[in-house]
């Protein structure tokens, strides 16, 4: 009878440890799938993250690509500007020049004016534009001079830049002038019976 209960508790003993290493090893299972499925999900995770690294990186290249690329254009259109300010301010210069040499004339020619003709204050009969002949420069009017018959000569309104759709520069209407005023002096200088004499300027 000992031995019979020796026997039958040491098989509940075996019994008991075999069931508890039973549920040691469910329970060891089950905690091995649960690491698993993390290390699955950390494996997928991982991988998105990549993909998406990977991305951005191919977008970041590809900004710094059309940046490079705007940075090369930008840097020619400013020497380009560059080129073409340095041009204008070149013909600035020379424009500058041709109007500063043109006042000079202008005031020469002028200055001899005043020393061959005097200004003539009020021509009679200017308002009612007689007029006698015409020209490419000008047209002759039949006008009064204190009461005495006489001839004047006036450039075109329109080569003066009043009237007309014409727009002239500064230099061409200062060229003009000049002309008109070389012509006096010529005017002026000549002495001849054949030739009308030259009285003076009226200016309007």
């Amino acid at each position: 009878d000992e031995m019979t209960r020796i026997s039958e508790e040491s098989n509940t003993a075996l019994h008991n440890a075999a069931k508890k290493y039973a549920l040691e090893k469910e329970a060891l299972q089950a905690e091995t799938e649960v690491y698993r499925m993390q290390a699955t999900m950390y494996q997928e995770d991982f991988a998105h993250e990549r993909k998406d690294r990977e991305n951005l990186h191919g977008r970041l290249t590809q900004k710094e690509e059309v940046l490079a690329k705007k940075e090369v254009e930008l840097t020619n259109m400013k020497q380009q500007f560059e080129k073409e300010l340095q041009t204008k301010n070149q013909q600035v210069k020379q424009y500058k020049r041709q109007v500063d040499a043109v006042k000079a004339d202008l005031d020469k020619c002028q200055m001899e004016l005043n020393q061959v003709a005097h200004t003539i204050p009020i021509l009679e009969g200017l308002d009612q534009r007689l007029e006698k002949g015409r020209g490419a420069f000008g047209a002759v009017y039949e006008v009064k001079l204190n009461g005495t018959p006489c001839i004047a000569k006036g450039l075109h309104e329109i080569l003066l830049g009043l009237g007309g759709n014409l727009q002239l520069e500064e230099t061409d209407k200062q060229a003009i002038r000049q002309k008109f005023f070389n012509e006096c002096v010529l005017l002026s200088k000549l002495k001849h019976p054949n030739i009308v004499q030259f009285l003076g300027v009226h200016s309007t």
